[in-house]
C-alpha cells in the first residue's frame, strides 16, 4: 500500500505543479500577448508557424514577463513538491526533490527546445535560476512539510 501512496503523491504532486505553471504562465502570457489584431489564439498559432516571429515576439517580451515566467516554475514546485510530501506517509523530503528533478529536467529540455526550435536563448539570469532553483525550492516544501507532520513524540515511560 505505501508504494501505491507514494506513486499517487508523485502524480499527484506532478499534476499539481504543472497546473501552477501552465496557469501563471498561461495569465503572463495574456498581459503579454503577442501584438496584432486577431484573436489570442490565432496569434499564438501564427507564431507557432512562423519560428522567426515567434522568436522576435519572445525577445520583445519584457523582463517582469520573463521574472514572472521563474516565478511560474518556483511556485509550481514549491505547490507540487508540497502536496508530494504531503501525501507521502513517509520519506516526504524525497518525495518533494522527485518533484523539483521532473521540473528540473523538463525546464532543461524547454532550455533545448527554444533554441533548437526558433534560435532562441532565455537571458543568463533566467537560465541560471531556473537551473538551479527547482529542487531546492521543493525541497523547501517537502523540509516544512515534514516538519509540520512530524508524529507526536510517543510518551516517555520515566514521566509520572
Amino acid at each position: 500500500m505505501q508504494i501505491l501512496r507514494s506513486i499517487a503523491a508523485i502524480v499527484v504532486g506532478f499534476i499539481v505543479s504543472m497546473i501552477v505553471i501552465i496557469a501563471v504562465k498561461s495569465v503572463n502570457g495574456i498581459v503579454y500577448a503577442p501584438p496584432g489584431d486577431k484573436p489570442l489564439m490565432e496569434r499564438i498559432s501564427d507564431l507557432q508557424n512562423d519560428k522567426k516571429a515567434m522568436k522576435a515576439w519572445i525577445e520583445s517580451i519584457p523582463t517582469p514577463a520573463m521574472a514572472i515566467l521563474q516565478v511560474a516554475w518556483s511556485l509550481g514546485t514549491l505547490l507540487g513538491g508540497g502536496l508530494a510530501a504531503l501525501i507521502a506517509s513517509r520519506a516526504r523530503i524525497l518525495h518533494a526533490g522527485i518533484i523539483g528533478g521532473v521540473v528540473l529536467l523538463l525546464t532543461i529540455v524547454n532550455l533545448f527546445m527554444m533554441k533548437a526550435e526558433c534560435d532562441y536563448s532565455h537571458p543568463d539570469w533566467l537560465l541560471i535560476t531556473g537551473l538551479l532553483l527547482p529542487l531546492p525550492t521543493s525541497l523547501l516544501a517537502g523540509k516544512l512539510v515534514a516538519r509540520w507532520r512530524r508524529p507526536a513524540p510517543a510518551a516517555s515511560e520515566n514521566q509520572p
